[in-house]
């Protein structure tokens, strides 16, 4: 099997057909960099993908195997055979072998991360620490991830799914952010209910809706701009990028079910906080988390809507 062969062959039919990368990769459900190193012979087409791309191309299996139109083989096993175990050899695994190189030092720095996180810092630049750490994580994850699928998967299938990988790791060290902010982070001995003597630690507990927030709003001038911002807009906001990560993993589900599994979620960090003495359990806090993930979800939904209709 000569791969040069079969790549100037995808070449001159494509173009005989007057299709476009872009178009045949349509076609055929995969990405346009994979028609691009099918054609210069830096890649080989999947050998599920043989008889689409034949159809395609207007010739036989047997003469994309070979490399030549027109070519009487006969169709067998072998060839198939043969055309599989060299693909797998000319596949170029540097961008493979780069993203492993990638996770790996994420999970080492996140190690390293867990270890620092517990020093004596002030609480503000804890804070910006925390959140400094997960996006330069979160950025190597997503550029491992795209190098992946842009130079070694060449399925549309494969490069969704592996898209979904990556907003599934985003949404758990986002979560774990969370976490350590409002809990593991404020030196936290042991899990052990503390009764009522933490009913003034950190704020103690409020179960009467709207009693934290109006407190802010009717003495703004005691607490703006720095505990009003925190409370009220940093509430409000630093939920909603785990409401955009879970609508990438678990896909468009109705209001309602995401509704019930964001009140479950925030409802246990809140109760987590007070039984641990590590933070208040505040009603106002679950209604200002909730309600800027319900505006997260619906300008998602508002531009889908808007993005099916072009």
């Amino acid at each position: 099997m000569d791969i040069e062969k079969i790549s100037n062959l995808i070449k001159t039919k494509r173009k005989d057909r007057k299709l476009t990368q872009e178009e045949l990769a349509n076609k055929l459900g995969v990405t346009e960099k994979a028609i691009s190193r099918w054609g210069t012979g830096r890649g080989t087409p999947d050998i599920s993908l043989l008889i689409p791309l034949s159809k395609e191309l207007k010739i036989e299996v047997s003469e994309l195997l070979s490399g030549e139109e027109n070519k009487n083989i006969t169709k067998n096993i072998e060839a198939i055979i043969e055309y599989e175990e060299k693909s797998k050899k000319i596949r170029n695994k540097k961008p493979f072998v780069i993203s492993i190189i990638i996770y790996l030092l994420v999970i080492f720095l996140f190690l390293y991360y867990l270890k620092y996180t517990y020093s004596d810092v002030s609480w503000g630049e804890r804070y910006l620490f925390h959140l400094l750490v997960t996006i330069v994580f979160s950025s190597m994850i997503i550029f491992a991830n795209w190098n992946l699928y842009t130079n070694y998967f060449d399925k549309e299938i494969d490069k969704n799914k592996l898209k979904k990988v990556t907003y599934a790791v985003l949404l758990v060290l986002y979560i774990m952010m969370i976490l350590n902010m409002t809990i593991f982070d404020r030196h936290m001995s042991k899990f052990v209910w503390q009764g009522w003597d933490n009913y003034y630690k950190y704020g103690g507990l409020n179960i009467i809706p709207f009693r934290t927030i109006l407190k802010y709003i009717i003495e703004i001038k005691q607490y703006w701009p720095r505990f009003f911002i925190i409370n009220i807009f940093g509430n409000i906001s630093i939920f909603m990028p785990v409401q955009y990560f879970m609508i990438k993993v678990f896909g468009n589900l109705s209001f309602k079910k995401y509704l019930l599994i964001n009140i479950i979620m925030i409802s246990l960090i809140e109760i987590l906080q007070f039984v641990t003495s590590c933070g208040s359990l505040d009603i106002d806090d679950l209604i200002l988390n909730v309600f800027g993930m319900s505006i997260l979800y619906y300008l998602y939904i508002k531009r889908e809507s808007n993005e099916e209709v072009k």
